[in-house]
């Protein structure tokens, strides 16, 4: 039987009438590969014939209920080919709708029908003429299967120089036969294009909303393309069965909606509109893409930019939605973009955005430190160590950036959406950091992790990061964190101990951020006062910094590397609590009182409740900084800045000595502030300080430059201590007083210096519409003593207060409570300790610290290197009251355990030669006042009180008061002119375990109770040795004058001749151990050059003033004393020198 050759299956043999074929005939026709061929056709070889095969495999597709393979029996209907040819055509469609995501790499070629074929017909090339008659006769038999006769060009499409298609009279667009998969190109869901198959109902929303309505707004395209549109009738059908919301959009479009939204599609390099049948083709506008909804956005309540930037990392493999589609762990992600944040291209898409990536938040270098980080008051970034024995710690390695995305409290409390860091050691040769940073789809994070390697450069590139040690210290002061309506002081200490290589001449510098602002706080101030010198002993530099302004992070920069410092802060909250605070800024040393709403006083303290100045490093765990030897970094806290602890029985307490040191090199000449330049040196006389230089005779000390800035920086450093104190405790700033004790001896335009210094740091500092108090030295201790009820007869009758400074003494004479008379004057502790009229210091002359040098250098050489170096330094440079302040510290160091073996009070007291020089002063003392009290018509006293750390002269002479009493009364009634005290007697009261503090206690029961105060001008006495000639009164004009100097010098040979005697009478060497030989010097010596020694006692009270002499002024120190002073420096030259060669 013959065989049919065709495929209409019509019966007949031989010629047979047929027909052309159609759908049924062609679908017909069996396919060898049964539907399932990979490969396109080939034996097609034009581009007009390839825009038939796309527009072919629509109109197959079509018949597919699900727009796939369709295979009815045995009979393909739409083939994997046509499924691939569809999918590629529309993923040209929608990469160029996208175009934005990938333009970088898209060309576009124009092809205009007219202009093109007439330059073929046109040339002078026969071969080009041939084929422009071609096309031309081609496009016009084809034109209406193709629509060549409303085509105007052809848009040729290249991605990275490669052809993958072009426009189409048929389907908008046609595909390349070529494999377009090793393109690598990533759909907005994650899809590949030209390799996975995916329909139109599968793709991106905004895609399909975009050819739905280009096909509405130009019907023309639905006329033209019926393949096409059909294809686009049944793919809505799916939609409405898939995604009813997606439909109800689509099936509602109007044509007003496409201008507005899209961009039209351009030629890259000519602008030319991109179009078919005049309906230009559009892209998603850049500015309209929704990046905005990713779920990469960062999670940031605090973000003010206008756009919040994307978190993307390499290999994320979660596939949440990037842009329009979801993330491909494909896309490369830089570690490093170079781009300011808004002039970035987010990876993979070519969408100019906003995005962050590791390099943008972590720093390159990890700064290592020497020492644990005190985690209890900063962030040590989740730190974990290697090994538990490991004491050493890191910098946070962030940059400032991510704290213009997340509050310093959401790093520190955590939680869910909060960014997270962790440093972990644990590799062989490095640190890992791990930085979580929440993004907007739910709990999820974007994790960014960099190694850092020891003995390594950084390579942001390759994410590789690089460790470098550093010796660099931090304190803080105060740790604060204000309230909004309290005023912000902030000084910060940084100690840079690098001592090798490149890090030797390192500047540190800090920037300090508050989380309210993206920008630095300007510093107040920085000043160096330590600075290393290559081959010198100093191997630290000091750097300080003012801020006055709240702030929540510092960043270090060191040059070689950057890291952050995050306190945690101690929150000030008042709750009202009313402080009171007394000073008595005294010559030798200073001391603080405080009381909290009335209670008792009590010295002023840091203690481990309230700490001021808190160092980054811990102290909680026994380190010894890693065994680098950098104790300096702990140190110079101590020697320059403020201690962290002071509190009795501790190495720091009050009272302290009033001394304040500065730098030796760097030193300002004018000026200088508290906790800058210059501060209280807790360690004086406890440590050495080889850079600094100290100041003592601060209150006096007028002829040195620069004491008046000296002055205002101690009481500045007191009045913020004293602040710092008061808002750590919850106390109220405008309800703290303050009041301060000033000598009677000193002049109006002194104290009223001082006052103006008092008040301008009080309002600066505590309270700006109120002033401070001041208060005599002279009348606070009574009300100490009359609060303690320790006085004869309750205080009635006659009492007399001394008190017995360094510089001064003063006297208050009180009858029934009611001060009746006050006199001051210099005759205090520095007249036995001091130089006398020495207008440099002496030391090394001053014959009473020769006689104890030896003895005390031998005890501290033995145990105690330290305090032998300050001895020795203080010998060499130093003033003798300087030197011996020293030796009665001792008695009181912390670092020294058998205490008694250094009690200088008490050598002093068991030298039977040198005791009468004690004597003698308190002997004259008592004189004085006797003479002031008869002169004022006062009772004979019931009631002697001694305050004031000169007051401890009374246990050099004996422990016995009674005795001392029975002595007191006889120079009494020596004055008064009388053989027998009354028989009221005379109690003599001393402070004995706190004699400086009873002025500052009695400063604030005077407050607390609200005294009435006294104006001392109107009870002051000054004698002046002339009183029985009626002249109660000197001025500076007299003193000068030859009859009133010698009748000054009668009165004091009076005195010295009636102490001789007493000597005796008082057997004085059997009741207070005196020898005979001192006896025997003192009225040897005791009249000689009492006239001279006037004379140099008033040219260096002169000088002392600082001023210009008012001549017209009246004297307001007694002369009485002058003589003496360097009497008593006469008296220890002869009897030390004794008592040493008898040795």
């Amino acid at each position: 039987m013959g065989k049919i050759l065709g495929f209409t299956r019509n019966p007949g043999e031989d010629w047979v009438i047929s027909s052309q074929y159609g759908t049924k005939e062609i679908q017909g026709i069996p396919d060898p590969e049964g539907g399932h061929a990979i490969n396109a056709p080939t034996s097609i070889p034009s581009p007009f014939a390839r825009m038939d095969l796309v527009r072919k495999s629509f109109q197959n597709i079509g018949e597919s209920p699900n727009l796939t393979f369709y295979q009815r029996g045995e009979t393909i209907v739409a083939s994997k080919e046509d499924e691939k040819t569809v999918s590629q055509c529309l993923d040209l469609a929608e990469m160029l709708f996208f175009y934005e995501n990938y333009k970088d790499k898209i060309e576009i070629l124009e092809w205009n029908k007219i202009e093109h074929i007439g330059k073929l017909k046109n040339s002078t090339n026969s071969g080009h003429q041939k084929l422009g008659d071609v096309l031309d006769m081609y496009l016009r038999q084809d034109a209406l299967a193709f629509n060549f006769d409303y085509l105007n060009s052809i848009y040729i499409i290249k991605f990275n120089h490669k052809v993958i298609g072009g426009t189409s009279p048929l389907t908008l667009f046609f595909n390349t036969a070529t494999d377009g998969a090793s393109l690598n190109l990533i759909s907005t869901k994650g899809k590949t294009f030209f390799k996975d198959i995916v329909p139109l109902y599968d793709r991106d929303a905004d895609f399909q909303k975009y050819i739905y309505l280009l096909f509405k707004a130009a019907p023309v395209l639905g006329e033209r393309m019926m393949a096409f549109n059909e294809y686009l009738n049944k793919s809505l059908e799916v939609v409405s069965k898939q995604n009813p919301n997606l439909y109800d959009i689509l099936n509602t479009l109007k044509p007003s909606e496409l201008l507005p939204n899209y961009a039209n599609l351009n030629t890259k390099d000519a602008g030319q509109i991109v179009e078919v049948f005049d309906v230009p083709f559009k892209t998603i506008d850049s500015s309209k893409i929704p990046v905005n909804e990713s779920d990469f956005v960062i999670h940031s309540s605090k973000y003010n930019g206008a756009s919040k930037p994307l978190v993307v990392q390499n290999n994320f493999n979660k596939p949440l939605k990037y842009v329009n589609g979801a993330w491909d762990t494909k896309i490369e992600v830089k570690y490093i973009d170079n781009d300011s944040l808004n002039q970035r291209t987010l990876p993979g898409l070519n969408i100019k955005y906003p995005y962050l990536t590791i390099s943008d938040l972590l720093e390159d270098t990890l700064i290592r430190l020497v020492y644990p980080i005190d985690s209890e008051n900063y962030f040590n970034g989740n730190l974990k160590l290697s090994d538990t024995d490991n004491t050493k710690s890191y910098l946070l390695p962030l940059k400032p950036l991510f704290f213009q995305f997340f509050d310093v409290s959401e790093l520190l409390n955590g939680g869910t959406q909060k960014p997270h860091i962790f440093i972990e050691e644990g590799l062989k040769n490095g640190v890992r950091v791990l930085l979580r940073i929440p993004i907007k789809k739910g709990d999820e994070y974007i994790i960014f992790e960099r190694f850092y390697y020891n003995d390594s450069l950084p390579d942001a590139k390759i994410n590789k990061g690089a460790i470098v040690e550093q010796q660099v210290g931090l304190t803080i002061f105060p740790f604060i964190k204000y309230e909004k309506d309290v005023d912000a002081y902030y000084n910060i200490q940084l100690v840079d101990r690098n001592i090798s290589g490149n890090l030797f001449d390192v500047d540190y510098q800090l920037s300090f951020y508050s989380d309210k602002s993206k920008d630095a706080i300007e510093s107040e101030q920085q000043v160096f006062r330590t600075k290393k010198i290559k081959g010198d002993f100093t191997k630290v530099t000091t750097k300080y910094f003012g801020i006055k302004a709240p702030f929540d992070y510092i960043q270090v920069d060191s040059g070689f590397g950057k890291g952050i410092i995050i306190p945690k802060w101690r929150i000030s909250q008042s709750t009202g609590d009313q402080f009171t605070f007394a000073i008595d800024f005294g010559t030798t040393n200073t001391h603080i009182e405080y009381s909290i709403n009335n209670t008792s006083p009590k010295p002023f303290d840091i203690t481990f409740n309230d700490i001021q100045a808190v160092p980054f490093f811990s102290e909680e765990i026994e380190h010894n900084f890693s065994g680098t030897n950098a104790i300096d970094l702990r140190n110079y806290i101590t020697k320059e800045f403020v201690p962290k602890i002071i509190m009795k029985d501790t190495a720091f307490n009050f009272p302290i000595r009033t001394v304040l040191s500065q730098s030796k090199t760097q030193a300002p000449p004018n000026g200088g502030k508290a906790l800058m330049e210059f501060n209280i040196p807790f360690v004086f006389e406890k440590e050495t300080d080889m850079n600094s230089r100290y100041f003592t005779n601060l209150k006096w000390d007028s002829k040195e430059p620069n004491n008046d800035s000296r002055v205002h920086a101690f009481l500045e450093q007191v009045i913020i201590m004293i602040r710092n104190k008061v808002l750590l405790n919850g106390g109220s700033l405008t309800a703290t007083k303050v009041v301060w004790t000033y000598p009677i001896s000193m002049s109006t335009a002194r104290k009223d210096r001082l006052s103006g210094v008092w008040n301008q740091l009080y309002q600066q500092y505590i309270n700006k519409s109120e002033e401070t108090t001041s208060l005599s030295e002279s009348l606070a201790p009574y009300y100490y003593f009359k609060s303690n009820q320790s006085l004869d007869g309750q205080g009635y009758g006659t009492s007399v207060l001394m008190d017995i400074g360094g510089g001064t003494s003063d006297v208050v004479v009180y009858n029934n409570h009611i001060p009746e008379l006050v006199s001051s004057y210099k005759f205090a502790g520095n007249t036995l300790f001091g130089d006398g009229y020495s207008e440099f210091g002496n030391a090394q002359n001053n014959m009473l610290i020769k006689r104890y040098k030896d003895e005390f250098d031998s005890l501290l050489e033995k145990d105690h290197p330290i305090l032998k170096i300050i001895s020795d330094e203080l010998y060499t440079n130093k003033k003798s009251s300087d030197f011996n302040a020293f030796l009665f510290s001792l008695g009181n160091n912390a670092q020294i355990k058998d205490r008694k073996l250094f009690d200088f009070n008490n050598k002093l007291a068991n030298n039977d030669d040198i005791k009468i020089i004690f004597l003698y002063f308190y002997a004259a003392k008592i004189f004085h006042v006797a003479k002031l009290i008869k002169n004022k018509g006062l009772k004979l006293p019931e009631n002697l009180i001694f305050s004031g750390n000169g007051s401890k002269i009374l246990n050099i002479i004996t422990n016995n008061m009674k005795t001392m009493g029975e002595y007191t009364q006889q120079i009494f009634s020596y004055a008064y002119g009388i053989s027998v005290y009354p028989k009221h007697g005379l109690k003599i009261s001393v402070e004995m375990e706190i004699p400086k503090a009873i002025t500052s206690k009695g400063s604030i029961i005077h407050i607390i109770r609200n005294d009435q105060e006294i104006d001392i001008r109107k009870i002051k006495e000054t004698l002046t040795c002339l009183e029985h000639e009626g002249k109660t009164e000197l001025l500076y004009s007299e003193i000068g004058n030859d009859e009133i100097q010698d009748k000054i010098v009668q009165e004091v040979e009076a005195f010295n001749n009636f102490f001789s005697g007493l000597l005796d009478s008082f057997d004085c060497q059997d009741k207070f151990g005196i020898s005979y030989n001192s006896i025997s010097v003192f009225k040897e010596i005791s009249n000689r050059h009492i006239k001279q020694f006037l004379m140099a006692g008033i040219a260096y009270n002169n000088a002392l003033e600082g001023t210009l002499i008012n001549e017209s002024a009246k004297v307001t120190d007694t002369l009485f004393f002058f003589p003496m002073v360097e009497t008593i420096q006469q008296l220890i030259k002869e009897l030390a020198f004794v008592e040493a060669e008898g040795q």
